[in-house]
């Protein structure tokens, strides 16, 4: 099954995606994964912090809670959703702050 790409067919590639939907293996470059961490304070409840975080991210991005108590959010970059141009402002907007993990 092949994934939907975010523009429309006019703009597509002819395997149906463009450079940033395009996976593995299908001739075109994959999209870089991009992740950032927003520490959470002890005490406060995950789930609840989880669902506000999330509700800041765009589709190309979600949220999961680690191990160590913090809330780790990982996506591509897809035309302007980007994880420093739009995801850690956005956040940020809300006094949520995200911090870019570099590997």
């Amino acid at each position: 099954m092949t994934p939907t790409c975010h523009l429309p067919p006019t703009e597509q590639a002819g395997n149906g995606q463009c450079e940033d939907c395009a996976g593995p293996g299908d001739g075109m470059s994959a999209a870089t994964v991009r992740k950032a961490t927003v520490k959470v304070r002890p005490g406060t409840d995950l789930e609840a912090a989880l669902d506000q975080v999330s509700a800041y991210l765009p589709s190309n991005y979600s949220a999961a809670i680690l191990r160590s108590g913090e809330i780790d959010i990982t996506g591509i970059d897809i035309a302007g959703w980007t994880l420093d141009g739009y995801v850690i402002p956005r956040l940020a907007s809300g006094l949520i702050f995200a911090e870019e993990v570099t590997a």
